[in-house]
């Protein structure tokens, strides 16, 4: 006799709804209570009926059995990380060096260091960039490994705060003492003028949706001034969340500003917020094609242009 997969479920449910029930003690008596051990003591009569529907339920389940066996779950083919070094550190360095020749651009202009100077500046950048870039290899390698599952969120570096970090370090140790405050100078201005825009743009975002007063926009600026976080200006930098990303404000501190239409919207609004895992990009802009271009002339050999040019 065939059977439709369809019954073979509508059967199956069937039964185990009839085992449930013979097994659930009367209603309104609870499990373990002497009145259902009493009855459950009693000898059992066979129905006829219960009985045919019993085996028709086991030949049912070992129907399905043989059906669909359990199989093992295949184990996840490991790939030698040897084999995936290669090509993830060639993408993360081109990921990063254009932060590092970005950071060295500023240090020339600022800075205008001689060219034992920026030798010396250029070579810890380096040393840093290749430090993050076998961090970033070896975290990327162990989620290929693990099929991308995992227990902690793994916590990516910031590429960009390495770099500066090794950069203005060195600039500190190699360059003189004018030249090291007018650089700390400018990266303060440029810190700042980071964070304004990015307290600009979440202030006008909040405008839209909220229709802030003069005076409540001047009080939620003095909020995310306060309790700014620098992941703020890289959530938006990396466009990862389009236009619906909004810096997790503190409830306390941004309701009793706001009246009582907009508190209904800023709580639904503010729970939206999504912290993304992984590696994103961290702000980082190429330069277009035409200037990577430019860069590899400037660095070709001008004797080599000479003979290029003779015939």
């Amino acid at each position: 006799m065939c059977i439709s997969a369809n019954h073979f479920l509508q059967s199956l449910l069937v039964g185990i709804g009839i085992a449930l029930v013979t097994h659930c003690p009367a209603a309104g008596e609870p499990q373990g209570s002497p009145a259902a051990e009493a009855v459950q003591a009693q000898p059992a009569e066979v129905d006829p009926a219960a009985a045919k529907r019993a085996e028709f339920v086991a030949s049912l389940l070992k129907r399905l059995r043989d059906a669909f066996p359990l199989r093992p779950v295949a184990a996840r083919e490991q790939v030698d990380p040897e084999l995936l070094m290669p090509h993830f550190t060639a993408e993360f360095t081109r990921q990063f060096q254009p932060l590092l020749t970005t950071e060295l651009r500023f240090i020339e202009k600022v800075c205008q260091p001689s060219p034992e100077e920026l030798k010396t500046v250029k070579a810890a950048g380096e040393e840093s960039l290749k430090l993050t870039v076998t961090e970033y290899v070896r975290l990327q390698i162990k989620l290929e490994q693990s099929g991308y599952r995992f227990r902690e969120e793994p916590e990516w570096p910031n590429p960009r705060k390495r770099i500066l970090d090794a950069l203005a370090q060195s600039v500190r140790h190699a360059l003189a003492a004018e030249k090291v405050k007018r650089y700390e100078q400018e990266l303060q201005s440029r810190a700042a003028a980071r964070k304004r825009s990015t307290v600009s743009y979440t202030i006008a975002k909040l405008d839209r949706d909220l229709h802030l007063s003069p005076d409540q926009r001047e009080r939620l600026s003095a909020i995310l001034l306060s309790t700014w976080q620098e992941e703020w200006a890289q959530n938006l930098e990396i466009l990862q969340h389009g236009d619906r990303y909004m810096p997790p404000l503190p409830d306390d501190q941004v309701a009793p500003i706001l009246s009582e239409a907009q508190k209904g919207f800023w709580i639904k609004r503010n729970k939206q917020f999504h912290r993304g895992w992984g590696w994103a990009g961290f702000g980082i802009l190429h330069p277009p094609a035409e200037e990577q271009e430019l860069e590899s002339s400037e660095e070709t050999d001008p004797a080599e242009k000479e003979g290029e040019k003779q015939p």
